[in-house]
């Protein structure tokens, strides 16, 4: 069981951001640019035909992220776009010859520094730890639909939380309503005997 101090997403999440950060500092200085304009280069060279609307869904980017990540690219002559044969209004993104030989290069360098994070693993331990990230995977990917569902039981729950302590106010307002009035004796009205005892009680 994952404890707050061994959370496995956070720990992944903690391996990623090492090693992206490294890789960064390379692809600053060699090419003049990140990881997002990175990880398009890499999948556009996996595609031979891929649209900017794809290279969203496949590098789990916004449309905003993938337009101006593209614009680099493009301004730095490593991609450019084609018209598709099937439909003149579609476009696909392609490598230009420059954006190959980067690409090629950044993905031969990410092989060598992802092969350094596993250096001190057996091989054994390399197989294990692929077989348990690939059951990882795909738990994460049926997680979507089980949250989804938690929290519509959630939210029905707080509904009728909510429904419950609301006719519990209106029932309580309406028993206070129909409570007869307090009677308040006034001591400055009345005979002097009737005014005497009242206000003695009071």
């Amino acid at each position: 069981m994952n404890t707050r101090n061994h959370f496995r997403p956070v720990q992944l999440r903690q391996i990623v951001m090492l090693w992206t950060s490294a890789v960064e500092i390379y692809m600053q200085a060699r090419f003049r640019f990140e990881m997002p304009e990175g990880r398009l280069l890499w999948l556009i060279a996996q595609h031979e035909t891929v649209t900017a609307t794809q290279l969203c869904e496949l590098a789990f980017m916004r449309k905003f992220q993938v337009s101006r990540s593209l614009e680099k690219l493009r301004k730095l002559g490593l991609v450019g776009a084609i018209t598709s044969p099937e439909d003149s209004r579609s476009k696909f993104v392609t490598l230009t010859p420059l954006g190959v030989s980067v690409s090629v290069e950044l993905l031969d360098q990410s092989v060598k520094w992802a092969d350094y994070l596993e250096q001190d693993l057996t091989q054994v331990e390399r197989k294990s730890l692929e077989s348990a990230l690939n059951k990882m995977r795909r738990n994460a990917a049926s997680l979507t639909p089980i949250v989804e569902t938690e929290l519509l039981a959630v939210t029905q729950r707080t509904q009728k939380q909510k429904a419950s302590a609301k006719r519990r106010s209106e029932s309580s307002e309406s028993s206070q309503a129909s409570a007869p009035p307090h009677q308040s004796v006034d001591c400055m009205s009345g005979s002097i005997l009737e005014v005497y005892l009242s206000c003695s009680r009071r």
